[in-house]
């Protein structure tokens, strides 16, 4: 493999109250303040416990997790035996905006949780504040900017900002993550930012993990690709990032 490639275990979160509510009455559920920062259901706690066995056996360096809740919980549970940093990144969070199940608590609030006992976990340094300052009530993230955080993520993942492993061309010494975060994220994630094969491109169930080998490569013809045939990819984004991020099933 290239240098620097690393080894990511990307899941998304078990089902949350918002979901549950969502197969009731609709998409309106997203809106509905009953799911303002929702907890996990009891079928969403047991997806994630049902990655324990996985994580318990896989190597992990670090843990990266999005601020909120229902992915706090998801990581703790799945990754309760698991003695490696916990970092929770702002920019692990789900197209924010609009839908109140996808604004967040304040930090010094769901550091409390009891999901998160026992866990020495990072709520400071890649957080832009305790409080939520970048949802906005009457406008939604644009897919543009949030593929400019997938960039930025993935950026800081290959600059080792997250630390981990040796980075050789031996697989065992890659940097190992697992990464905890949301399906619109994810999505735009595979679809917008890597390239990769169409299967990985699919929508990433409650509770799915997905692991794949990333290594970033200047690839010129394929951003232009993206921006020709994707509504996702702004037209300023060449300017913004000149790397993509091959990707294969690890």
């Amino acid at each position: 493999m290239p240098e620097g490639s690393k080894v990511i275990h990307f899941v998304r979160h078990g089902e949350g109250a918002h979901n549950r509510l969502a197969a009731q009455i609709g998409k309106k559920a997203y809106k509905d303040p009953r799911v303002f920062d929702p907890p996990l259901t009891d079928t969403g706690r047991a997806q994630a416990a049902r990655l324990q066995d996985f994580f318990q056996r896989t190597r992990i360096d670090a843990v990266l997790v999005s601020p909120l809740r229902r992915t706090l919980s998801t990581a703790a549970i799945a990754c309760e035996k698991a003695k490696v940093p916990f970092i929770v990144v702002e920019n692990l969070r789900e197209q924010h905006g609009v839908h109140i199940c996808d604004q967040r608590r304040h930090s010094s609030i769901a550091q409390r949780d009891a999901d998160l006992n026992g866990f020495d976990v990072d709520f400071k340094t890649h957080l832009a504040a305790d409080r939520d300052c970048l949802y906005q009530r009457s406008v939604r993230e644009s897919k543009a900017n949030l593929a400019a955080r997938g960039y930025t993520l993935m950026a800081e993942i290959c600059n080792g900002k997250f630390g981990g492993g040796d980075d050789n061309d031996d697989n065992d010494d890659m940097a190992c993550y697992a990464v905890f975060t949301h399906s619109s994220f994810l999505m735009t994630l595979f679809n917008g930012v890597f390239a990769c094969e169409e299967p990985l491109k699919r929508w990433f169930e409650t509770g799915e993990c997905r692991s794949v080998i990333i290594s970033a490569s200047l690839d010129h013809a394929y951003i232009a690709e993206q921006r020709r045939n994707r509504q996702i990819m702004a037209a300023s984004f060449a300017s913004f990032c000149a790397l993509s991020w091959m990707i294969k099933i690890y």
